[in-house]
């Protein structure tokens, strides 16, 4: 990781990873700085369908927060 990557990442890390859900319901980092911040969380992360499993990964080290709706699919209102 380059040093101008490391700034953004670890705000993230002190604020909140994101996640969006994709391909087959799973949720995954939502942007290259939330992979980033992971990284240097030196979580080995496991992409799950279930909210709580993804914080349970994260339980002490950071606090996750999960965008809506999915990429490519407008809010059902």
């Amino acid at each position: 990781m380059f040093n101008f990557e490391i700034e953004p990442a670890a705000q993230r890390l002190a604020d909140a990873i994101q996640f969006r859900r994709m391909g087959g319901g799973y949720w995954f980092p939502d942007t290259l700085t939330d992979r980033h911040a992971i990284t240097l969380s030196k979580v080995c992360y496991r992409p799950s369908q279930c909210a709580d499993a993804v914080k349970a990964q994260f339980a002490g080290i950071a606090s996750v927060q999960f965008n809506e709706p999915p990429l490519g699919q407008a809010r059902k209102s």
